[in-house]
C-alpha cells in the first residue's frame, strides 16, 4: 500500500478533513490533497512523518480508537504503550513495499499470450435451464414507513408464536425511524413489552458510532427492557461506519426483517420480511458470527439474587487506585465510620469484610482522589440506604449523625477527599459513580434495587461530563472545605 493510500485510510477511519490536518501541520490544505492523490510524497527524512504520527495518536485516546489504528496497520494486538503505537504507525507510514518485478513479468507474459478479443470460435459454455438457487417466500417493505410496518409485524408474529426464542437484533441505521415519531415509539415500546411478557429473551448489538445524544436516546428507549432482565446488550468495539447499512431483526424459527441499504439512500430502502426458517437460520449464523466480535455494553443487576454480586461489583469499583466521582442523595458506604458498624444487622464475617473495606478505602485516600456530590436532608430525618454485604440496609438518625461526623473527619484529615453539597435534590434513591479508567456504576435503590455498570468509552465520557457540569454549577464559595464543613456541622 502506497503512502497516499495509507494517509487516506487513516483520515477516513478517524474522520479527519484535509483542513484539520493541514492546520495541525501548518501547511496549506492543497498539499494534503496532493499527498492523498499521490502526486506528491513527503521526503522520508522530513519532519512531516513524525507530525502526522503525533496527530493521529492524539486522536486515538479511547481503546476502541487505538484498536482501529492497530487494525489499519494489520497488527493483531494493540501495542502496550502510546510510544510503541506511535513507533509502529511511523514505521507503517514509511514502509512501502514495491510490486515484485516477477509479478510485472507474469502480467505482461499473460497479456501477450491472451487470445484476441474476437470471440468467434469460442465454445459456448453450458448454461443450466433452471437456476440452482433455493426458492423461499418473503415480502418486501419499502422506505422508512415500510420498515416500521415490518418491525410491528415482526414483533406481533413473535408474540403470537408458541415457540419461545431469543430475539437477535442489530441495525446500524440512523435512529430517526424511532426518534422522529413519538406515536410509533410508543407502539414499539408496547410491542417489545408484550414480547418480553410472552416469555421471549433478546440479544441486541448496539451501534456505538453515533453522537452521544443519539446513543443515550437509544439506551433510554431500551431502558424498560434492561430493567426487566430479559435483554442482553452488546457493542462492537471496532465498529467502523460502513458504506452500506445492515439490519438484522431475527426470531429464530419464526420470522425476520433484514436489509442491506446504501447509506445515502433515504426512500429507496428495501426491507425483506420472511418466515422461511432456512433463510432465517442463515441470518442467525451471520449474527452469531458478528456477536463473537462484540463486548457486553453493560453489566445488569436486577433480581434480589443479584444483590450479592452487586455488592462485590460495587466494592471492586470503589476500591481501585483511580479517581472516583460519586453523585447520590446519601453518603457512600466507603465513608461510613468503622465505629458505627454495630448498627447494621449483619453477621460477624460480613462485619469483618465491611471493616476491611472501610480500612482499605482510607488507605486509598492517601494517594487517590475521591469526590462525592451529595444532596443531604438538612433536617437529618432522612434514612440513607446502602448496599451492604448483599442486602439493602438503612440506618436511623443517630447512625446518620455518625456518618456526617465522619465526613467532617475525612475532609479535615484527607486532602484527596472532596465533598460538594447540592441544595436541590436532582434524583432520589440514586447512586451514580464514575471511575477514572472508564467505568460508570448506576444504582437505583427504590422501589426495587437494581444497577447498571457501563464501561463503553463514549457512554462513560458522557456521564463524566454530566458530573463535571453539576460540580461547575455549585457556587465557588460553597465548594470550599471550610464552607462544606460548616454546612455539615449545622446539620448535626
Amino acid at each position: 500500500m502506497a503512502f497516499n493510500e495509507k494517509l487516506k485510510l487513516l483520515m477516513q477511519v478517524q474522520g479527519i478533513s484535509n483542513s484539520k490536518i493541514a492546520r495541525a501541520l501548518s501547511v496549506d490544505p492543497s498539499l494534503i490533497s496532493r499527498w492523498k492523490s499521490g502526486s506528491r510524497v513527503p521526503p522520508k527524512n522530513s519532519a512531516y512523518f513524525s507530525k502526522l504520527v503525533d496527530y493521529f495518536i492524539r486522536h486515538a485516546e479511547m481503546d476502541y480508537q487505538k484498536s482501529a489504528l492497530a487494525e489499519v496497520m494489520g497488527l493483531t494486538d494493540i501495542p502496550d504503550s502510546e510510544a510503541s503505537l506511535a513507533l509502529c504507525l511511523e514505521q507503517w507510514l514509511l514502509e512501502e513495499k514495491p510490486i515484485a518485478a516477477s509479478q510485472i513479468d507474469r502480467f505482461i507474459a499473460r497479456f501477450l499470450q491472451s487470445p484476441s478479443p474476437n470471440m468467434a470460435g469460442t465454445k459456448e459454455p453450458h448454461i443450466p435451464e433452471q437456476p440452482s438457487g433455493r426458492p423461499f417466500s418473503g415480502e418486501c417493505y419499502r422506505g422508512r414507513d415500510g420498515f416500521k410496518s415490518a418491525i410491528l409485524r415482526f414483533l406481533t408474529d413473535v408474540r403470537r408464536s408458541e415457540k419461545k426464542v431469543t430475539l437477535l437484533l442489530y441495525s446500524d441505521l440512523p435512529l430517526k425511524w424511532l426518534s422522529e415519531d413519538p406515536a410509533f415509539a410508543l407502539q414499539w415500546a408496547f410491542a417489545l413489552k408484550a414480547v418480553a411478557l410472552s416469555g421471549h429473551k433478546i440479544k441486541i448489538i448496539h451501534t456505538i458510532q453515533r453522537d452521544v445524544g443519539e446513543m443515550l436516546f437509544a439506551v433510554e428507549q431500551w431502558l424498560p427492557m434492561y430493567m426487566s432482565g430479559v435483554i442482553e446488550p452488546f457493542y462492537d468495539p471496532n465498529f467502523k461506519r460502513p458504506l452500506f447499512n445492515r439490519t438484522l431483526f431475527l426470531a429464530p424459527g419464526i420470522a425476520s426483517v433484514t436489509s442491506t441499504t446504501f447509506s445515502s439512500s433515504l426512500t429507496a430502502e428495501r426491507y425483506l420480511y420472511t418466515r422461511d426458517t432456512a433463510t432465517i437460520a442463515d441470518y442467525v449464523e451471520e449474527f452469531e458470527h458478528y456477536l463473537k466480535k462484540c463486548l457486553p455494553l453493560m453489566h445488569i443487576f436486577t433480581a434480589p439474587d443479584h444483590l450479592g454480586a452487586l455488592c462485590d461489583y460495587q466494592a471492586d469499583h470503589a476500591l481501585s487506585s483511580l479517581r472516583h466521582i460519586v453523585f447520590s442523595d446519601s453518603p457512600s458506604i466507603e465513608t461510613f465510620p468503622e465505629a458505627g458498624l454495630d448498627y447494621f444487622q449483619i453477621d460477624r464475617h460480613q462485619k469483618q469484610h465491611l471493616y476491611e473495606r472501610l480500612q482499605a478505602f482510607k488507605k486509598q485516600l492517601d494517594s487517590t482522589p475521591y469526590t462525592e456530590i451529595l444532596h443531604l436532608d438538612p433536617s437529618g430525618k432522612s434514612k440513607p440506604r446502602n448496599f451492604i454485604c448483599g442486602s439493602l440496609a438503612s440506618y436511623d438518625e443517630k447512625c446518620y449523625r455518625l456518618h456526617l461526623q465522619n465526613l467532617i473527619f475525612l475532609l479535615e484529615r484527607y486532602p484527596n477527599y472532596m465533598l460538594y453539597l447540592v441544595e436541590d435534590p436532582v434524583f432520589s434513591d440514586l447512586y451514580l459513580s464514575y471511575k477514572e479508567e472508564g467505568e460508570i456504576l448506576i444504582i437505583k435503590n427504590a422501589p426495587v434495587p437494581m444497577a447498571f455498570g457501563f464501561d463503553q468509552p463514549q457512554m462513560v465520557h458522557a456521564f463524566k461530563l454530566y458530573l463535571d457540569q453539576i460540580i461547575h454549577t455549585i457556587p465557588p464559595a460553597a465548594k470550599t472545605r471550610t464552607a462544606v464543613i460548616a454546612k455539615l456541622k449545622s446539620m448535626l
